[in-house]
């Protein structure tokens, strides 16, 4: 099993909890996660901030990363919790849907920059993730709940 990167809006202490007691699968229970995003694209951590970075360039935002609007709840050497920033879940809620073959786009070439690996593209399963997190940053907003990036090694 590889590393998964997820996000979860809902009930953020519940989630948070089931992080915490190694209970993954209360995350499957809509009275705790109303919408989820899940980013486990054979991806590391770092690759999110890209991710970010290329949002911003899109919406002509000025380009941020992610790791800094984490702020950790869980932290265990094989998984952990981290509450996602108010001003980052606005940033990322700014991308409209249409953009996100264009985001896509930019995110593959970062990767494939990074990575020095051409043979990173933007798949069908990375628009459908970027737009999954586009529609549970803009249901957050609406709702004003709390987005948890949640991850397990």
């Amino acid at each position: 099993m590889g590393l998964s990167l997820e996000f979860y809006l809902g009930d953020s202490e519940a989630i948070t909890r089931a992080v915490a007691d190694i209970e993954p699968s209360r995350l499957d229970d809509p009275a705790i996660v109303s919408r989820s995003a899940d980013l486990s694209l054979h991806i590391d951590p770092a690759d999110l901030d890209l991710l970010s970075e290329s949002i911003g360039r899109v919406t002509a935002q000025n380009p941020r990363r992610l790791r800094p609007e984490l702020e950790p709840v869980v932290g265990e050497q094989d998984y952990g919790a981290l509450l996602v920033a108010q001003d980052w879940v606005e940033y990322v809620a700014v991308l409209q849907h249409d953009q996100v073959n264009e985001v896509a786009g930019h995110w593959a070439r970062a990767m494939r920059d990074k990575h020095d690996d051409p043979g990173i593209v933007a798949t069908e399963d990375v628009r459908n993730a970027i737009d999954r997190l586009v529609d549970l940053c803009h249901c957050a907003l609406t709702s004003g709940g709390k987005v948890v990036h949640v991850w397990y090694g």
